[in-house]
């Protein structure tokens, strides 16, 4: 597969997830706090399992796409940021988003967690919209 094939693959990927994320951020987190402390778990537990479906595979292409294009011969700025970025986004989920949920399911309703989980989230949604506003002014470039 062509560098640039691979590099617009991971744009559709992470275009997507730039999607996904912003409606995340806007829409869903902050609608938790209109859900009944006792239908809390429940929603919340159907939340998570329909949200990794959606994500899981985009985001594992971009992974993938994101290491393969390092050996590539794109510009080494343009390759570590698109690296960089979908190592942050990776981290800060594994290391920050799914402990805040994994809280959020075992202790039901909190709303200084679900606070925490909105303003932590801004992380990975400025990764996203950043990776794929790089790599759109890359492609464009002409």
């Amino acid at each position: 597969m062509s560098t640039d094939l691979l590099l617009f693959l991971h744009l559709l990927m992470s275009a997507y997830m730039t999607g996904v994320i912003w409606l995340v951020q806007l829409v869903v987190y902050p609608q938790f706090a209109r859900v009944s402390a006792t239908d809390f778990v429940s929603y919340h537990s159907a939340h998570s399992g329909g949200l990794t479906r959606v994500v899981m595979i985009p985001m594992a292409v971009e992974l993938g796409s994101a290491s393969v294009l390092l050996l590539g011969e794109l510009s080494f700025l343009l390759k570590g940021s698109v690296f960089m970025l979908t190592a942050l986004i990776w981290l800060w989920t594994a290391g920050r988003m799914v402990p805040l949920h994994h809280r959020l399911s075992r202790q039901g309703w909190d709303p200084g967690l679900q606070r925490s989980l909105v303003q932590s989230n801004w992380i990975r949604t400025a990764a996203w919209s950043l990776k794929t506003i790089l790599i759109s002014a890359w492609l464009c470039r002409g």
